[in-house]
């Protein structure tokens, strides 16, 4: 599910799987649906992030993982 975050007179949505947020209620529901099904970043899907600043969950997960740092989020 999109959580919904309002910030003075904006209103952002965020994909509950990466956490990245976004203007449009749509792309939100896009990530949310592509990293559910995927457990990947979609470049096509976060360039419109606003907060594309942050890395997702997903690319952290795996640059941890090649680290072989310990993981603490959803991608296990």
């Amino acid at each position: 599910m999109v959580a919904e975050i309002i910030k003075g007179h904006k209103r952002y949505y965020v994909c509950d799987e990466c956490g990245m947020g976004y203007a449009k209620l749509e792309l939100a529901k896009k990530c949310q649906a592509w990293c559910t099904k995927h457990r990947s970043c979609n470049l096509e899907i976060i360039k419109f992030a606003i907060n594309a600043k942050n890395p997702c969950v997903f690319c952290c997960a795996k640059v941890k993982r090649r680290l072989g740092l310990k993981n603490n989020n959803k991608d296990g």
